[in-house]
């Protein structure tokens, strides 16, 4: 797949990522970046009739310790 060079920069740069919102399109083609480079994400999904799970999200920043998360 082709990324736009914003979103592998992004990725690149960062430690680990946060997806919010629904897992599609620019989001996949972003988890399949952070898997192919190796960098930990987490997608959460937020939109209606959601919500943040918070605890799920704070563990996976203590667990990675990111200094920038993306």
């Amino acid at each position: 797949a082709e990324y736009p060079p914003r979103t592998r920069a992004n990725v690149e740069w960062a430690d680990a990522t946060l997806i919010v919102g629904r897992y599609e399109r620019g989001s996949l083609l972003t988890g399949n970046l952070c898997e192919r480079l190796r960098k930990p994400f987490l997608p959460v999904a937020w939109w209606a009739g959601y919500e943040i799970d918070f605890e799920k999200v704070w563990a996976f920043i203590l667990e990675t310790k990111p200094k920038v998360l993306n």
